[in-house]
């Protein structure tokens, strides 16, 4: 889940822990307060209530970015200063922060953190970086995580229970319907010897 930096000609940072942790934390945080939490020392983005993957949303600044630049060229000086431009224009900042943040070429490493508690919006993500020390590629990342979730869910486990538990299920009301025979049989047989 990130921006192709490609494109930009950027370099492709790496995850890291810290940042993965930063950014779970500021997501908990920000699921209850909509603003930053500003606890760490690292560039965020926050997304709330977006059904698909909020970097759309965020590059979509760029072209706010070019107008604003366009309109005054100065401006141009801040595209890898996003601290810079706040304090110069802190209104333009806000409008373009973003998409600054995402392709800032001295962004090393990142994290991402989800929480989809409920409360005033469905979910509260967020992507932070700069905070830590990069440690994985993105795919390195993915198959820790997969391997990872393989181990504690143990998903061919899981389906071979689950069918054991279906035909359990099964024989179970076999030998329920049976046993009701065999009880409708003896009512029957009962009957027959009584009169």
């Amino acid at each position: 889940m990130f921006v192709d930096r490609h494109r930009y000609n950027l370099n492709v940072p790496q995850v890291s822990l810290a940042d993965v942790a930063v950014a779970m934390m500021d997501a908990d945080y920000s699921t209850h307060v909509i603003d930053h939490a500003r606890h760490y020392n690292a560039d965020e983005n926050l997304a709330w209530n977006v059904s698909d993957d909020p970097n759309s949303l965020w590059m979509s600044e760029e072209s706010i970015w070019k107008k604003g630049v366009k309109k005054n060229p100065s401006l141009a000086q801040y595209r890898n200063d996003g601290y810079g431009l706040s304090q110069v224009d802190h209104n333009f900042f806000e409008q373009v922060g973003h998409y600054l943040n995402l392709t800032d070429p001295a962004t090393q490493s990142y994290g991402f953190g989800l929480n989809t508690e409920h409360h005033k919006y469905d979910d509260t993500e967020s992507w932070d970086a700069g905070y830590g020390e990069s440690a994985f590629s993105v795919d390195e990342f993915k198959q820790l995580v997969t391997d990872y979730y393989n181990k504690i869910e143990q998903p061919d486990q899981v389906k071979t229970a689950q069918n054991k538990v279906k035909a359990a299920k099964k024989a179970l009301a076999k030998a329920k319907k049976a046993d009701k025979k065999k009880a409708v049989k003896k009512v029957r047989r009962a009957r027959k010897v009584k009169r």
